[in-house]
């Protein structure tokens, strides 16, 4: 049938593409010694749904491959075809196998075949390779036949496998999509996740360096303070203490360098006290330039400068303040600094210290001018208080003698505190493992004879042992804790009733404390109540003063004694030792303030002066009597309480 009424009938005939099977019989220009369409003529009306179209060239072929899609079997005679169009007609029908479901049928007269002329892909192209040579031409009509139903048969049976799989490859696709939408999903949630964790840790992070930051600085202020505080408190004077301060200062702010000069009247001075870290820096130009050394009053905050250098170079500040000094001269405290800017957080720690610079000057001043009246009744009142802050110290430097004694104390109860309760727990811990063996006990007599084996009556003797220790050591705990706080205490309520005996009797426990506690302290206390009129805490401050004295004057064989005696009116506490002694030279300078023979670690030469002074307050008298090599002892005498009484009202 010629092409184009191929088409026509084709696709007029045809109602899907599984219902009619077209077979292509595809011949060459070729001659040939059968002809494919005559042997197909007879199965024309075979039956409705077999359409046959047959083709004559390689262009009607090819474009009949192209054009048909439902294309079941195409029948190629090879041998009305040169090698060269039958490679290109197989590629053909490689391509369209790719889109369509369909079988190639090679007919050749050669008894070999084409195989040997072909490539692995076109072979896998040609589904069946028939030979006419082994049919006689009678039968080839009816062998052309054959090999047409059957390929149509397969053909049909692969059309409604494939239809069906591709019916599942669809399923398999609408869940492939549905499984990709939702990975699409989840991974654009991951990413949103990931974004808000990303800007929550680089929100963190930030926050993070700001905190470190903020903590460095911290710990810069502190260190600031803590060197600041040790400079005003290790007592310099003058220009020794502005030193400190612009050495301090310096650092704390990364200045090139501070100075202190001064001016009279708004003139400058022509010398100055400096500090600088970058020696190459000349000070005193910068400062004549900047200094506003004609302002004769007190500024009440820093004075901030840009100072103009070069194009390239950092930016340089001058910052300055001032304050009166001893002599009512204006002390000017200048500093240059190169940086972008000023941390006013600084400068306000800089006031801090400025400020407690300027009090120190004016206590200075003060104390200069409280030199000179020392007849008045407010010096006599504010020398009472610093004698008081004194006593306070003097107090606080026993404490610290008595640190190792207290912590040796306090670490033998907890030692077996702790050793105790180890015990008590192993013994709890194995009773309660006897008990749930016991309730696996099948008879009564397992269960009596694994309480035998307890041992509960011995248990009940050592926890009876334990917890009284256990009581003493808490009890130990307590009276340290007692006779510390009591010793710390403050009175600052006047005289009032005091009994001696107690305060021989917690200052002795004190005094144990030391370091030197295995040194045996006997106390021969007086019989009757021995009551003065006097502060309890200065009482027993002198007492604890001599008796570590004492103690620090024997050797580890010595002993060291105190008695109480009623004579004159008076109460006499000594305190006797057999330590090394006194000089003769020395008995007369022991009451002096710093006056010590001692290493710095031991003492500070004011136990002795403070203690005269708190006696003296008492209207008593501290006695001393030593031999060197024999030993000293300590008289300390105290009015009675009614003598006391009458003193105080004769006064």
């Amino acid at each position: 049938m010629p092409l184009n009424k191929a088409i026509k009938r084709t696709f007029s005939s045809s109602k899907s593409s599984q219902e009619v099977c077209t077979v292509l019989v595809v011949e060459g220009n070729t001659a040939c010694s059968f002809s494919l369409g005559q042997c197909v003529s007879e199965l024309q009306h075979a039956e409705e749904q077999i359409a046959f179209i047959g083709t004559e060239s390689l262009l009607e072929s090819m474009q009949a491959i192209r054009e048909f899609d439902n294309l079941g079997v195409i029948l190629i005679s090879a041998n009305s075809f040169d090698q060269e169009s039958l490679s290109t007609l197989i590629n053909s029908v490689r391509a369209k196998k790719i889109e369509a479901d369909l079988r190639c049928v090679v007919v050749t007269n050669d008894s070999l075949g084409v195989n040997g002329q072909m490539t692995a892909q076109q072979k896998d192209t040609i589904d069946e390779c028939w030979s006419s040579q082994i049919f006689n031409p009678t039968s080839l009509a009816e062998f052309i036949a054959t090999i047409i139903l059957g390929n149509i048969y397969k053909w049909r049976n692969t059309v409604k496998k494939s239809s069906g799989k591709a019916k599942n490859k669809e399923d398999k696709v609408a869940a492939l999509e549905r499984r990709l939408t939702r990975e699409k999903q989840a991974r654009l949630s991951a990413e949103r996740q990931l974004d808000d964790y990303a800007k929550k840790s680089y929100i963190a992070s930030s926050d993070l360096r700001d905190t470190v930051q903020k903590l460095q600085d911290k710990q810069q202020e502190i260190e600031f303070f803590i060197q600041s505080a040790k400079e005003l408190k290790s007592g310099k004077s003058g220009l020794d203490m502005i030193n400190s301060f612009l050495s301090i200062c310096v650092d704390f702010i990364s200045a090139e360098g501070g100075a202190c000069y001064f001016t009279d009247s708004g003139t400058l001075g022509e010398h100055g006290l400096v500090y600088k870290r970058n020696t190459s820096f000349n000070f005193k130009n910068v400062v004549e330039e900047y200094l506003p050394s004609h302002t004769l009053g007190i500024l009440d905050s820093w004075s901030v400068q840009e100072v103009s250098t070069g194009i390239n170079d950092p930016t340089t500040w001058f910052i300055a303040t001032n304050f009166r000094y001893i002599d009512n001269s204006i002390g000017w405290l200048c500093f240059v600094v190169k940086s972008p800017q000023i941390s006013e957080q600084k400068l306000y720690i800089l006031d801090a210290y400025l400020e407690q610079l300027r009090m120190g000057i004016e206590q200075q001043k003060e104390l200069n001018a409280k030199a000179q009246k020392l007849h008045s009744d407010s010096l006599k009142q504010e020398l009472a208080d610093t004698k008081r802050q004194l006593v306070v110290a003097d107090r606080m430097s026993s404490i610290g003698f008595l640190s190792s004694g207290v912590a040796h104390e306090i670490n033998n109860p907890l030692a077996f505190l702790v050793s105790n309760n180890r015990y008590l727990q192993k013994s709890v811990m194995q009773g309660i493992e006897r008990f749930r063996e016991i309730q696996s006990s099948g008879t009564f007599e397992e269960v009596s004879q694994k309480l035998k084996d307890l041992r509960l009556l011995d248990l009940e003797e050592d926890f009876k042992e334990i917890f009284e220790d256990n009581t003493h050591g808490l009890e130990r705990l307590s009276s340290i804790s007692d006779n510390l706080r009591q010793f710390t205490r403050t009175n600052d309520n006047g005289f009032i009733q005091v009994e001696l005996n107690q305060c021989i009797k917690r200052t002795v426990k004190m005094a144990s404390m030391s370091k030197k506690a295995v040194i045996p302290v006997t106390v021969e206390a007086c019989s009757d109540n021995a009551l003065v009129l006097g502060n309890e805490g200065e009482i027993e401050q002198v007492l604890l003063n001599i008796m570590i004295n004492a103690l620090q004057a024997v050797n580890k064989n010595g002993q060291v004694a105190v008695s109480l005696t009623k004579a004159d009116s008076r109460y006499h506490v000594a305190i006797k030792d057999d330590g090394v002694g006194i000089a003769a030279g020395d008995i007369d300078k022991i009451f002096s303030p710093f006056f010590t023979s001692k290493s710095a670690s031991e003492g500070t030469g004011l136990g002795l002066a403070i203690s005269k002074t708190i006696i003296e307050a008492h209207n008593g008298d501290i006695n001393v009597e030593s031999t060197i090599g024999v030993g000293t002892t300590f008289t300390v005498s105290i009015p009675l309480l009614e003598t006391a009484h009458s003193e105080q009202g004769a006064s």
